[in-house]
């Protein structure tokens, strides 16, 4: 039996994308076992688990923060990671290794490259982290989510595929979610999220834009994912307010927000705004401002050059400005189309199948 490896982060960000992909490869190969290996939450094992899959906790390498003791203690663990990920791959011998960019893939790749094993990183930004730009030189193949991050790693083994999303998301029919979520057909819907965990800024605009969005309430409805930590003071106030809403920690079934939304507020995550893509929505990003490189940044800039989104950045976010563009939108129905038009032209469908692909083709170029 061929195994895989699949390297992933501990967000839902690069947990999704590597579901997707694990499920792509067992619906094209019955025989294969795949590992996931990396950092997961309670609620994302309970779903691997759900699905029969392995998913295999370790430590993951973090490049040091601001401070003597931590530059001190990297070497250390940079040693003590790379002796793990030679334990894992020696004793599970996968046929390919895949990761799912960022510092948590980097030693289990490093080190499948050196013990001479076939793998593939799938990136998912417009522009490739550092992990991706330092693997690039050892790495069999790398799978981009943008086209226009070929410009960044010229020269390499590179093939556009998209980022892998659930197929849930691409398929749900706007009818059905709607009946699921017993909403009506008649209302202009937003939805509101801050990626996996939730966005403490984007909650606090949200809660005071509700003021300003009152006047609409006869057209408006709101879901909002606000993460668990502020999740009973967001739906306090929703329910303070006259406007229809529902509010949610955190949920395995966005692709019913998204096949009812009519517009989005988002972080600009890779694989959200390849989400919003596939559904041809409009959309406001507010990039988190922490993001290592300024990847969100970038990705949203990226979404306002194909005048598919608007930016507001999280030093610029209140809830007066959120309000603002969100009514602006809602009254200018010219504009809100030729953004979903735009963004509909940045999805790149079959994204899983094609990356499913790769990773089957570097196994057979491996045994032949």
């Amino acid at each position: 039996m061929k195994k895989i490896v699949i390297a992933t982060g501990g967000t839902g960000g690069h947990l999704f994308p590597a579901l997707t992909i694990g499920e792509k490869l067992k619906e094209k190969e019955k025989d294969l076992k795949i590992l996931f290996v990396g950092e997961a939450k309670a609620k994302y094992l309970e779903l691997f688990r759900k699905k029969g899959l392995i998913f295999r906790k370790t430590k993951v390498l973090k490049l040091p923060s601001k401070g003597f003791l931590n530059y001190l203690k990297f070497p250390f663990l940079l040693l003590f990671v790379l002796f793990q990920s030679f334990f894992i791959l020696f004793k599970v011998k996968p046929a390919v290794v895949v990761g799912m960019g960022g510092a948590a893939s980097g030693p289990l790749l490093l080190t499948a490259s050196f013990l001479r094993i076939p793998t593939l990183i799938q990136e998912q930004n417009v522009i490739p982290g550092l992990t991706t730009k330092i693997l690039s030189r050892f790495v069999g193949e790398i799978a981009l989510g943008f086209a226009e991050t070929k410009k960044y790693l010229s020269g390499k083994s590179l093939v556009l595929t998209g980022n892998p999303l659930r197929q849930e998301i691409l398929e749900r029919k706007r009818e059905e979610a709607l009946k699921n979520l017993n909403f009506s057909p008649d209302y202009f819907t937003v939805f509101i999220l801050g990626g996996s965990t939730g966005a403490h800024s984007i909650n606090l605009a949200a809660v005071v834009a509700v003021d300003d969005l009152q006047e609409e309430e006869e057209k408006l409805q709101i879901i909002h994912l606000s993460g668990e930590e502020d999740y009973q003071r967001v739906k306090r106030l929703y329910e303070k307010s006259g406007l229809r809403s529902l509010v949610f920690p955190f949920t395995e079934k966005i692709e019913d927000f998204y096949a009812v939304a009519d517009l989005v507020v988002a972080r600009a995550g890779a694989i959200t705004i390849s989400e919003i893509a596939s559904r041809g929505l409009p959309v406001i990003l507010v990039p988190y401002p922490y993001a290592k490189e300024k990847h969100q940044e970038i990705n949203a800039r990226y979404l306002v050059r194909k005048n598919a989104a608007i930016l507001i950045r999280d030093k610029e976010l209140s809830g007066p400005r959120l309000a603002r563009e969100i009514l602006f939108l809602l009254k200018d129905k010219k504009r809100l189309i030729a953004m979903g038009e735009n963004s509909k032209i940045l999805a790149q469908p079959g994204a899983a199948e094609k990356v499913a692909e790769c990773i089957l083709k570097l196994i057979k170029s491996a045994t032949n």
